[in-house]
């Protein structure tokens, strides 16, 4: 009789896991880009190019504002792992980890984010791949950004 009452559940975490195994975001992401959410900067890594709507005339502001943002993105990386956790590192430093749920019909993922001193919140951001590149939004040192990565 017990066993009959648990084989739903079985089977719906069995679900669960598989569609979590499946989703597009499986595998190791790097920051090649960042961007403001309102398009008003966008810093390519890889070009190590900038482009800011309202620029300085000093260039040595620019240089500046260009290598914090190379500070505060290079080498990131977003893994995401077949059993819905993900790690954020930098380098090899531990930036973040914790857990993720996909919602493909919203196009959102919903962070469960766990700090290495202990503190635990929530996030649900939207997500797009196209042309084999991730677009997430994100917040870097409490600033909304677009964040661009690649495989």
């Amino acid at each position: 009789m017990h066993m009959k009452c648990l084989l739903p559940t079985i089977i719906a975490t069995l679900f669960f896991y598989s569609a979590i195994g499946q989703n597009k975001l499986n595998g190791t992401w790097t920051v090649f880009a960042i961007s403001t959410i309102d398009g008003k900067m966008y810093f390519n890594l890889d070009k190590d190019s900038l482009f800011v709507a309202t620029p300085t005339n000093k260039s040595e502001d620019q240089e500046k504002l260009k290598s914090d943002l190379k500070q505060a993105v290079s080498d990131m990386h977003f893994e995401f792992l077949n059993n819905g956790f993900y790690n954020l590192t930098r380098d090899t430093t531990s930036l973040g980890k914790g857990s993720y749920v996909i919602s493909e019909k919203q196009k959102t993922v919903t962070f469960i984010i766990k700090s290495e001193q202990g503190y635990a919140h929530n996030f649900m951001t939207d997500y797009k791949i196209k042309n084999g590149k991730l677009l997430i939004k994100y917040k870097i040192e409490g600033q909304s950004m677009k964040l661009f990565l690649k495989r």
